[in-house]
Formats: C-alpha cells, structure tokens, sequence
C-alpha cells in the first residue's frame, strides 16, 4: 500500500506546473516571491539582482539577446546623446502560480492549473559599455501598464 502512495505522490508532483509557461532566466532573477528580504510591491526598486543578469547576459551573449532571448524592448537613452552602447530597455513579466483543486470536491484527486495572478516591470538603463542599473516594479494585478518611472 505505500508503494502506491508514494506512486501517487510522484505522478501528482510531476503535474504540477499546471501548464503555466516556462520562465527564462530574467523572468526567475526578477520574481519577487521567495526573496529574503521580500522587495516591496508597487514601488520602483533599484534590483541589483537584475542589473547583475543583465549585465552577464550582455557580456556572454550580446547586447541583442536582450530583445532576441529575454524579450526587452530596447532604444537608445534620449538623454545620452553622443552614447552610441547606452540603451533603455523595458519588459513586463507576467507572474503565474500553479493552483491544485479538487478535481471531486471533497476528495483528494487533485488537478493542477495556472493562474495569471501579478505583473513584473523591468526598466534597465544600458550604458555607457558594461553599466547596467535596473529598477523591478511588482504590481498585484494583472493591468498591463507599467507605472510611471520615479
């Protein structure tokens, strides 16, 4: 009777990503759950974790994995005239969570699904050569437009 405890439990784990899409790399460095300290919500924070990943990515792969891999939209910096390596680079994230619910109410056969649940706003300003200062904006709602930069 264990075994198929243990049967049970593996292929239930195995279903749990309820299908939600798979993250790249800037989607899991930018994700505000699981942080220690938690950054704060609704507000701009400088994410040195971000400006780190950025940087790297533009160091190992190119400027253009920016928009290429990681799905920034990039355009030179209006204030650095004269700059031709200065970028500023935005991206929404969207945050899902996995949910389990009872497939038969009361009973423990459980499906998983995926929940469009928060946003991520990244604004990264390039430049000049390997400077990178990125700001992450975590909104609870799923409205798409990002918040004014401070």
């Amino acid at each position: 009777m264990r075994w198929l405890h243990i049967l049970f439990c593996s292929l239930a784990l195995s279903a749990c990503d309820g299908g939600c899409p798979e993250h790249d790399g800037l989607d899991k460095i930018a994700e505000y759950r699981g942080l220690y300290p938690a950054l704060p919500s609704d507000i701009w924070v400088a994410n040195t974790q971000v400006s780190s990943f950025i940087r790297q990515a533009i160091i190992d792969e190119g400027v253009t994995a920016l928009s290429a891999k990681y799905g920034m939209q990039c355009a030179p910096r209006k204030e650095a005239a004269g700059c031709s390596d200065c970028l500023s680079c935005t991206r929404t994230i969207k945050v899902y969570w996995t949910e389990a619910r009872a497939a038969i109410p009361f009973t423990f056969s459980p499906y998983f699904y995926c929940v469009d649940t928060d946003r991520t706003f990244v604004h990264a300003e390039i430049g000049p050569r390997s400077d990178v200062k990125a700001l992450t904006y975590h909104r609870k709602t799923t409205a798409e437009t990002p918040p004014p930069l401070p």
